[in-house]
C-alpha cells in the first residue's frame, strides 16, 4: 500500500503543480519538482525491484544489483533531503508571508510521505543486502 500511496501522491502533486504553480517565483512547487528529479536518478532501484522476481534470491547477481541500488538510492536520498532542507531554510520566511503559505502544509505532508517511503525502501534494500548475501550460512 505504501507504493500505491506514493504513486497516487506523486501524480496528484504533479497535476496540482502543473495546473496552479507559478514557477517564475519562489514557491513550494520548486523543491517538490527537485525531489521528483532526484528520484528519477534512482532507476537502478526500479530495475532491481523488477528483476528480484526473475533472479534467484540467493544469486550473486541479485545481491550485486541490490547492493548497487542501495548505495545509489542512499546517496540520492541524502542529496535530495539536504536540498529540501536547504531550500526551505532559505525561503521559509518568504514563503510564509506570501501566497504560498497555504501550500506549505501540502508540501510538508507530501515530503513527509515521500521521505517515509524512501526510508522504508532503503531499509528493505539494506536488509536484503545484509541477509541475502550469497554464501551466507544460515
Amino acid at each position: 500500500t505504501s507504493t500505491v500511496v506514493h504513486h497516487v501522491a506523486s501524480v496528484t502533486l504533479n497535476i496540482v503543480a502543473f495546473s496552479f504553480a507559478d514557477f517564475s517565483v519562489q514557491s513550494v512547487w520548486k523543491p517538490l519538482m527537485i525531489y521528483g528529479m532526484w528520484s528519477t536518478t534512482t532507476y537502478s532501484v526500479n530495475g532491481w525491484l523488477g528483476t528480484r522476481f526473475l533472479l534467484d534470491r540467493e544469486s550473486q547477481l541479485s545481491w550485486t544489483l541490490c547492493s548497487f541500488s542501495c548505495v545509489v538510492y542512499g546517496c540520492c536520498c541524502v542529496v535530495n533531503w539536504s536540498s529540501q532542507v536547504l531550500y526551505v531554510w532559505q525561503w521559509f520566511g518568504a514563503l510564509m508571508t506570501s501566497s504560498q503559505a497555504p501550500w506549505l502544509l501540502l508540501y510538508f505532508l507530501g515530503i513527509g510521505a515521500f521521505v517515509r517511503d524512501d526510508l522504508v525502501l532503503l531499509r528493505s534494500l539494506y536488509l536484503y543486502t545484509k541477509l541475502g548475501r550469497p554464501g551466507r550460512s544460515s
